[in-house]
């Protein structure tokens, strides 16, 4: 039974990574023009490893969404005897882009939400206890008995989740300052 838990749960995170992909891609050609592998190398890099998408899932998207005219094909590239199509994100693909992000991050605040309130956390923890609540929690983080290799797994998922977090709240910050500034400046 606890093999049965683990597949289920493996593919459901798998099922969860498949919905994000579509973002990952055009985040990735928001970035700059390039080709179906080093997408897929920038997946990994941005997600610290936490996206391992194969070629089979990415190079579907990227047909369908030229086909949708979010991206097109800028150019051919040869390199080591191989042609690739190099990929770059169109007006209407960075329109989806902002829709796909909120509509994820809306979703991500939801069950994140959901989760807390089942487990009875009401948000009102101070970091030093989430930093002894968290890492203990089995819904967050690690019980005693798992392998060395599951900590680091998710360590790095942590990791991985704060600084994106960061990152974010930074551009908002950034985006705020910049208003403000022209606020102020047109007094």
């Amino acid at each position: 039974m606890t093999q049965e838990i683990e597949e289920f749960a493996n593919n459901y995170g798998e099922q969860i990574k498949k919905g994000f992909l579509s973002s990952l891609i055009l985040l990735v050609l928001d970035k700059e023009a390039c080709h179906g592998y080093k997408i897929v190398k920038e997946i990994i890099e941005l997600s610290h490893g936490i996206w391992k998408p194969n070629h089979s899932t990415v190079y579907p998207c990227l047909k369908e969404f030229t086909k949708k005219k979010f991206v097109k094909i800028k150019g051919m590239e040869k390199k080591d005897g191989r042609t690739r199509k190099i990929y770059e994100i169109t007006q209407e693909g960075k329109k989806a882009l902002k829709k796909l992000v909120i509509k994820q991050q809306n979703m991500i605040s939801e069950l994140r939400s959901l989760i807390f309130s089942i487990y009875g956390y009401d948000g009102n923890y101070s970091l030093e206890d989430l930093k002894i609540i968290l890492p203990n929690d089995p819904i967050f983080g690690w019980k005693d008995g798992k392998s060395d290799e599951e900590k680091i797994e998710n360590l790095n998922y942590y990791k991985g989740v704060i600084k994106e977090t960061i990152i974010f709240y930074k551009n908002i910050l950034q985006d705020l300052e910049k208003e403000l500034t022209n606020l102020g400046n047109k007094k």
